[in-house]
């Protein structure tokens, strides 16, 4: 028998169960967590109220302490061996953590995390063991939908033909996307980590590097910095492109990042130049067209002086009616020359087909050249026979006579103009070579060009428009032929040649 003061151990032993039971339900009512206890056959011997709530929730039953979990999840026979199975690891003794998938039906599955540990009593004897575990199913759910929203975003952006990066504020480079890595032929390793201006898009020039850094700066400072830059590409090629780069703010205005971003503006800026080029070419063309207008007026006006004075000397007013005559011809010839290529740039020449003698379109435009070539050798190597092809009689005998005009133009006094003509297979070759002044390689691809001048001297003894070869690359080509023009350079005399189809 206890004495009054005398603590009463057994009642002091069960308080203190009591108040660690009620530690312990305290401590597990005020977690979102699940927590759970089994004995050695799948009863359980605790649980949480959070517990239970999920336990009704996923599979429609109510549970007790002493509930057989192996009962209560018989409806679900795949369900209930998963359960056996990780609750099996645990009664054995081991103390692991697994994700897990639990649920009545596919659409009602629900994802967790389980930490299981086994249960001893004070004498080391195991008893059962407990899990807690926890619902991860959105958290999951919102991590792969916004892993998945990066892999879009990363497929489209590697997609765009475009560049798009990130870099921190000292302008080293952290991302970029792989349409410019593969335009230049180089991997994200050989770029990403490295100081921008430093990349291989950059390095060709110092100029390039020393603007980019100049544009770091600025947009660190707040500033959208946007131009033009020549940056270069995979086989040290060139590639100029529209650039900006532009600061990225956090929620409190802090900048973090800069945003690079560049698309493709080659064909534009060519296409730019082009544009200034025609220009320039019209301007020249203009300026030319007027100095060969003016040029037949002055003598015309003089001789229209002349004629008008009354004078009476029939020689001179017969030389001046020659000289008249020969300027008013050069006259027409530059406005026909312009109509025609007018006509053919808008598709309204028509030609007057028939079958012709190719021989005959050459002697007429050696005639009708004549005033040109009487100072120099011409020298015609002609076949005796006939050589027939389908066109217009007029316009061939055009295309000989301004190669001949050009010939004569470019060849001086003395020099030697050769005009052959052959049959090969189904085609007639005419070849006009002389020893004139020659064609720089660079030109040759340019001299069938509109208003391009082989002589830019402005010599009044080599004048002209610059439409003359333009004219005749379009009427050999409206005859289904072709023309080409061949030179060793300045000095050494040209060769252009005529390929039309015999009839």
């Amino acid at each position: 028998m206890y004495e009054p003061g005398t603590p009463d151990a057994p009642q002091s032993t069960q308080q203190q169960l009591v108040s660690a039971l009620s530690l312990l339900e305290a401590i597990a009512s005020s977690t979102d967590d699940l927590i759970a206890a089994e004995d050695g056959d799948f009863r359980y011997l605790y649980f949480n109220d959070a517990y239970r709530r999920e336990f009704l929730r996923l599979w429609g039953q109510e549970i007790q302490v002493g509930t057989s979990m192996v009962q209560a999840l018989s409806a679900w026979p795949e369900e209930q061996r998963k359960a056996m199975d990780i609750w099996s690891r645990a009664l054995r003794g081991e103390a692991y953590a697994v994700t897990m998938e639990f649920g009545p039906s596919e659409l009602g599955m629900q994802l967790y995390e389980l930490r299981f540990n086994p249960i001893h009593d004070n004498a080391g004897r195991q008893i059962g063991a407990a899990h807690i575990l926890r619902n991860v199913t959105e958290r999951v759910r919102m991590q792969r939908a916004l892993y998945e929203g990066e892999q879009l975003l990363r497929r489209v952006l590697d997609n765009l033909f475009a560049f798009v990066g990130l870099l921190t504020p000292d302008g080293t480079l952290v991302k970029a996307n792989q349409t410019p890595l593969t335009a230049a032929g180089i991997r994200a390793d050989d770029v990403i980590g490295r100081k921008f201006w430093e990349c291989h898009w950059w390095a060709h020039s110092e100029d390039e590097q020393a603007r980019l850094r100049a544009a770091i700066l600025s947009a660190n400072s707040g500033e959208v910095v946007r131009y033009d830059a020549l940056v270069q590409m995979s086989g040290n090629s060139r590639m100029w492109i529209d650039f900006q780069i532009a600061p990225l703010r956090d929620d409190a205005g802090h900048i973090v990042y800069l945003v690079p971003s560049a698309t493709d503006i080659t064909a534009r800026r060519e296409a730019q130049a082009a544009l200034l080029e025609a220009d320039a070419r019209k301007n020249e063309f203009l300026a030319t067209l007027s100095h060969e207008l003016r040029n037949p007026l002055a003598p015309l006006r003089n001789g229209l002086a002349l004629l008008a004075s009354g004078r009476d000397d029939p020689a001179a007013k017969i030389k001046t009616i020659g000289m008249m005559q020969r300027q008013v011809t050069q006259l027409v010839h530059l406005i026909d020359d312009l109509l025609d290529i007018s006509r053919i740039t808008s598709g309204k020449l028509a030609l007057r087909r028939e079958r012709l003698n190719v021989i005959e379109a050459i002697c007429n435009a050696a005639e009708m050249t004549q005033p040109q070539l009487s100072t120099r050798k011409l020298a015609l190597r002609l076949p005796n026979d006939p050589v027939h092809v389908t066109g217009d009689t007029q316009r061939l005998t055009q295309v000989f006579g301004n190669l001949l005009h050009n010939a004569a133009k470019f060849t001086a006094p003395n020099g030697h103009i050769h005009v052959e003509c052959v049959v090969t297979g189904t085609d007639v070759i005419v070849t006009l070579r002389d020893d004139g002044v020659g064609i720089p390689p660079e030109k040759l691809d340019d001299v069938f060009e509109i208003f391009e001048q082989l002589d830019h001297s402005r010599d009044t003894a080599r004048g002209g428009l610059g439409i003359g070869l333009a004219l005749v690359q379009r009427l050999v080509a409206l005859h289904g032929g072709s023309v080409s023009a061949h030179s060793e350079g300045p000095g050494t005399g040209s060769e252009f040649t005529v390929r039309l189809p015999l009839a």
